[in-house]
């Protein structure tokens, strides 16, 4: 084997030991002895984990992009292709790339939460932001003061990472071609018919002059709302400190990498006394995390089921979706990031039983209530996108603890949802 060979086969190794233990928990031992090599031979080919990390995870994703990014500004500037078709090759290049490397990002994203948001902030965004400002007039037609770019690139973002991500946790393969076609006549046709396209300034303007009341909460915040209700029953109290400092523990640790001890200490409690509350951590992590997603989940798709009986405007119905559950990511983003990734056998099980059920219930009326399933949109498309979409929008404002203004950015997703591209001239007068 040639070393450039024994490179690829270590990087290779690298990969599955990445998605297996997460960034953090991977040790350079585990990807020796899976690349079938002594730990001082690994140090022969590379300088450090971190080294091997970029090269496993950089690497692909620059890759990816780079071809994007070329294939699609060529495509553009050909007057025999059309607009449609310069964004169905954008999509079909973008999904193929993240689903092949869907694992790695997932476990890059969630498996340990502080270095995954700094993965997010310091190298996915930026990188993919980059490549989506240089491509936005080839895939829309329109300038590219007509969008805000952070949040049309979180946006592209988490389209395809919604429909990989639900593809891995659905254990279910994806027909890339046929995918992105049918994501490419969603975005492609606009809904607005005449009411026509206003700037983001303008957008933002008209957000302030009909603001909605922005809740930001958290389930920290309804377990003080209980406290607050419960003076009288210290045991209560208790159990609720417990949970918040639990969640709280999770959040920064995960499920793996959080210790009793330390959940303990964020309680103010012995380890012992934590174990009058929870007979293990798994029980704790169960009351801190999965049960206020449940509770969370249901709401929300009981909550769009309403809307969906009250509003008979297709574009008025996209933007409360989008408004409800961008206010649901921001608060569960995080939470259902850890539940979901941080490990993949238990988050599948979790997926398959309390979160699926919901969403699929959610794809329906979204694609009924527009009109996508009548163009032969599969609602679980319809719903990866949507759902993707708004929970990376969602997730960027969590990371940065920024102050979030929902009715611009509803604004701004339910335009990207709506608002279609514009065709070259060329084809459009044929």
């Amino acid at each position: 084997m040639s070393a450039a060979e024994r490179r690829e086969q270590i990087i290779a190794a690298a990969r599955d030991v990445f998605v297996e233990q997460g960034v953090t928990g991977a040790r350079s031992r585990q990807i020796a002895e899976r690349a079938g090599i002594t730990e001082a031979y690994l140090y022969r080919h590379f300088h450090s984990k971190d080294e091997l990390y970029r090269l496993a995870v950089d690497a692909p994703l620059k890759t990816m992009l780079d071809q994007v990014e070329t294939e699609v500004n060529r495509l553009a500037e050909r007057e025999d292709v059309s607009r449609t078709e310069v964004l169905f090759h954008c999509h079909s290049l973008l999904l193929g790339s993240t689903v092949q490397i869907a694992p790695l990002l997932a476990a890059a994203m969630f498996s340990d939460p502080e270095p995954g948001r700094e993965f997010y902030l310091d190298n996915l965004l930026p990188t993919f932001r980059t490549v989506v400002e240089s491509i936005i007039p080839a895939i829309t037609g329109w300038p590219l003061k007509a969008f805000e770019v952070d949040v049309f690139a979180q946006s592209l973002l988490g389209v395809h990472l919604g429909i990989a991500f639900d593809a891995l946790l659905d254990e279910t393969s994806i027909d890339v071609s046929n995918v992105a076609r049918q994501v490419t006549v969603m975005f492609a046709q606009s809904m607005l018919v005449d009411r026509g396209r206003t700037s983001p300034k303008a957008r933002r303007s008209d957000a302030s002059t009909r603001r909605e009341g922005v809740r930001r909460s958290s389930p920290k915040g309804e377990l003080e709302q209980q406290t607050a209700t419960r003076k009288r029953l210290p045991a209560a109290e208790r159990r609720v400190k417990i949970i918040e400092a639990a969640r709280d523990a999770f959040l920064h640790d995960s499920m793996n990498g959080a210790r009793t001890k330390d959940i303990a200490d964020r309680a103010g409690v012995t380890e012992a006394f934590l174990y009058r509350y929870f007979d293990s951590k798994d029980a704790m992590y169960e009351a801190a995390v999965l049960d206020p997603l449940r509770d969370a989940i249901a709401a929300l798709a009981d909550d769009l089921t309403a809307v969906n009986d009250e509003i008979d405007d297709p574009i008025e119905f996209v933007r409360q979706v989008h408004r409800r559950c961008l206010e649901y990511f921001v608060n569960y983003g995080r939470l259902q990031s850890i539940a979901l990734f941080a490990e993949i056998g238990s988050g599948r099980e979790f997926y398959a039983k309390s979160v699926r059920p919901h969403l699929d219930r959610l794809g329906e009326l979204l694609a009924k209530h527009t009109g996508w399933d009548v163009r032969g949109i599969d609602p679980v498309v319809v719903r990866r996108c949507a759902l993707g979409a708004q929970f990376v929008v969602g997730l960027d404002h969590d990371f940065r603890q920024d102050a979030i203004d929902l009715d611009f950015l509803t604004n701004e997703l339910t335009m990207l949802f709506t608002g279609g591209i514009k065709e070259k001239p060329a084809v459009a007068n044929r």
